[in-house]
């Protein structure tokens, strides 16, 4: 829904093969983007309620449901807000019985839809693998285990960027569901650089831990063993809980911000430390960014976005953590200053470009050392 004139508003362009849109205001609406494989138009076209187009830069109408044909995988949809919830559940119909990517409803709310069984059944998996490194939102793992029980596949989960908030209790634990589950312990588990295999079974055990010596790795760290029985030492005491739901409110608040200041936030929020932003609306790209904000003092990284347009090197998004940030002592005050300086220099990256950037920087970085004074690492 847009609150305010798009700055494409009344531009005419041409998406593909010399069509061309014109950008119109229209009445508060959902948008939904959809990707889906092209045999599945016709079953698409029944879950909206209107035909969808099959040819690039295309639209339909039917009553207030409106339908643009972006690619050959991909389209736009548009009906009124009240009749949001109605789609969205014959969406949810579709999806068991159809290959699909994602669905973006209203720009807000994205999210992982699980291939239906009917995918699974009919390519017979031997290992279906869960987990993500930009995705914000809960996991449903035991809709995976219950696909994977239905082929007959191991369910292996990556939980790397999850783990300490799994061991709070503050995010989707996946051990009950997964037949092998694999993280780093440096993230937010707040412990040092390395890793884990756990698993529930003792045959799978065994192999790993031949697999692991003398097939892959020498000598013992002992130093790194030490450290990772500190972390989990800490992760059991209840002041890590207290660290890692203010991690999760720290993220929130840094989110809400970044919405406020215009930009879009991929889900529109999240349920963890990540945030993964949309600078589109911002005109900026996420290598730009990147590079402007590191310049400033305060680290990211350039991230793809769901239907990205630019090429991964350069990206549309970047992807904000909090942990580093809550393990220093900042609560969501100073998080909500940290997503007001980030649109500072977003913003000053759109109107003036990298090298018109500088003094904006350069007063982003001095606030920024600022903050870090008051808030030591060590005391």
């Amino acid at each position: 829904m847009l609150q305010e004139r798009h700055p494409l508003m009344g531009h005419r362009i041409s998406p593909a093969e010399g069509a061309s849109l014109v950008i119109y205001d229209a009445e508060d609406s959902s948008r939904f983007n959809l990707g889906i494989a092209p045999e599945n138009l016709g079953a698409a076209s029944i879950a909206f309620g209107s035909e969808l187009p099959a040819t690039i830069g295309a639209t339909t109408t039917s009553g207030k449901r409106q339908a643009l044909c972006l690619g050959p995988d991909e389209w736009q949809l548009y009906a009124p807000i009240a009749e949001s919830t109605a789609i969205e559940a014959a969406f949810a119909a579709f999806y068991t019985n159809c290959p699909h990517s994602l669905v973006d409803v209203g720009h807000r709310e994205i999210g992982i839809a699980i291939e239906g069984q009917q995918r699974a059944l009919e390519t017979k998996p031997k290992l279906i693998i869960a987990g993500a490194s930009a995705y914000p939102r809960a996991i449903d793992f035991a809709a995976f285990r219950r696909i994977s029980d239905e082929v007959g596949a191991y369910l292996m989960v990556d939980m790397a960027h999850y783990a300490g908030l799994v061991a709070a209790g503050l995010y989707p634990d996946p051990l009950p569901h997964a037949h092998v589950v694999t993280t780093t312990t440096h993230k937010t588990l707040r412990g040092p650089r390395g890793g884990m295999i756990l698993t529930n079974d003792e045959t799978l055990a065994k192999k790993f831990n031949s697999a692991v010596f003398p097939g892959n790795q020498g000598g013992p760290l002992m130093h790194v063993i030490a450290a990772k029985a500190v972390a989990f030492g800490e992760a059991l005491r209840p002041d890590f809980k207290a660290y890692a739901g203010q991690v999760v409110a720290n993220a929130r608040a840094l989110s809400e911000t970044l919405i406020s200041g215009g930009l879009d936030i991929v889900s529109g929020g999240t349920d963890c430390h990540m945030v993964l932003v949309d600078l589109r609306p911002k005109a900026v790209k996420g290598r730009d960014a990147e590079q402007a904000l590191e310049r400033a003092g305060l680290t990211c990284n350039k991230n793809a976005i769901p239907f990205d347009p630019e090429k991964p090197a350069v990206t549309s998004g970047v992807r904000l953590g909090t942990s580093a940030g809550t393990t220093r002592g900042f609560g969501e005050k100073e998080f909500r200053r940290i997503g007001a300086l980030i649109l500072s220099v977003v913003d000053a990256l759109a109107e003036a470009g990298q090298e018109g950037n500088r003094a904006v920087e350069e007063n982003v970085l001095a606030e920024v050392r600022d903050l870090c004074r008051r808030f030591p690492i060590y005391q």
